[in-house]
């Protein structure tokens, strides 16, 4: 009854949004420091902050509100991020500066069909996609590719696994593929790499693999003394039950330097270009890959179910049990414990029928689960027998 309560709660909220009028007006402000004394981005960032405070404004009861799944956080950040989209029009009542801070206040009209659209794609998205694993790869194509070990793409794997974290994915990081690199040296194709590392990535219970590579092009001079720097980042996602690619990106950033040829400034100006390329490449790697998990036709659930005092050959039958349950999308083994099982399982059932068809079930194969806590997404279940 109490999910029932909460369910109903969290379709009146949204329901409030998603019937809200075409524009609506509110008055928010912004600060910034003033730093090394640059007014003028302090007065950037202060408005920045404004109209992200004003788009707050409309969504914050929704997704502020305690009824919402954690995954929400995830989502708030990519609704607020993007607020300049969100606000149709605004002007400036007050610009000040105050000591050594700057102070914007606003008044701004909300583009209420715009952030209807970015809220239900979120919602879709989340249903569609949960929290994706996925493994991030560097499997250079080209005789020019930076090395693995280069600054330049270490840093640069960070930065994109970072936006990916931020997205809701979840990294997944293993040795075995990691050595797949030293085996892509000696393989006779590019595309007998690609497909060892889906076959390590699918066996290591991964969704998603992203591959990508650096390459510094050409530089062009500006002057005598001046140079422009060029690096390309270029990335292909794959889907790891299908080995369907499903994204790519190519992205191109450059640095003004007058470093020459083969010296540690050159190297430096394409760390640089390559970190700024390898920003815009995670930000349109979530974009493509959110497109392709949006355009299928099933949605779905995550859940995480842990089931207590079963031994191994128990354990195994509740594996294939969940595996054959209707409407599972994916399980994956967490972790294992004598008498102790964790899993994420992805299914189109509700909690409720997901567990009562699960004791069913079980119970066919001389199982007997009694359930232990049922929270959300958390499902418990022990053995009757030896609770």
């Amino acid at each position: 009854m109490r999910n029932a309560i909460k369910r109903l709660t969290i379709c009146l909220l949204l329901l409030s949004v998603f019937t809200l009028p075409l524009q609506a007006s509110v008055t928010a402000s912004g600060q910034a420091e003033i730093f090394s004394n640059n007014v003028e981005l302090a007065k950037k960032q202060a408005l920045n902050n404004a109209l992200r405070a004003a788009v707050e404004q409309r969504v914050g009861l929704l997704l502020d509100s305690e009824t919402i799944v954690k995954n929400w956080t995830v989502l708030r950040d990519k609704v607020y991020t993007s607020s300049r989209g969100m606000v149709e029009s605004y002007d400036i009542i007050k610009d000040e500066r105050k000591g050594n801070v700057w102070f914007v206040t606003i008044k701004a009209e909300i583009a209420n069909k715009s952030l209807q659209s970015k809220l239900q794609a979120l919602l879709i998205l989340h249903k569609k996609m949960g929290n994706k694993r996925y493994v991030l790869f560097y499997l250079p194509r080209a005789d020019s590719a930076l090395a693995p070990t280069s600054d330049a793409v270490t840093e640069s794997q960070s930065v994109i696994a970072d936006k990916l974290n931020e997205a809701g994915f979840r990294l997944f990081d293993s040795k075995a593929l990691q050595n797949v690199y030293g085996e892509n040296q000696v393989a006779s194709t590019q595309q007998s790499a690609k497909k060892k590392l889906l076959q390590l990535a699918k066996e290591n219970r991964t969704d998603i693999v992203v591959v990508f590579e650096i390459r510094p092009l050409s530089r062009s001079r500006l002057g005598s003394s001046i140079a422009v720097t060029r690096v390309l980042v270029r990335s292909t996602v794959y889907n790891v039950a299908t080995a369907r690619q499903i994204a790519t990106t190519s992205v191109i950033q450059k640095q003004l330097s007058n470093a020459r040829e083969g010296s540690l400034d050159l190297k430096h100006a394409r760390l640089l270009a390559a970190k700024r390329a390898a920003e815009k490449t995670g930000i349109q790697l979530i974009d493509r890959i959110q497109k392709y998990y949006v355009s299928l036709d099933d949605t779905g659930q995550s859940y995480l179910i842990r089931l207590y005092n079963f031994n191994d050959d128990q354990e195994d039958k509740l594996l294939v049990v969940l595996g054959g349950l209707s409407g599972v999308k994916s399980l994956s083994e967490l972790q294992r414990k004598p008498n102790f099982i964790e899993i994420e399982y992805f299914s189109k059932l509700d909690a409720s029928t997901l567990g009562r068809k699960l004791r069913v079930a079980a119970k066919q194969q001389g199982l007997a689960l009694k359930t232990r806590k049922a929270v959300g997404n958390r499902l418990s279940f022990s053995n009757l027998h030896n609770p």
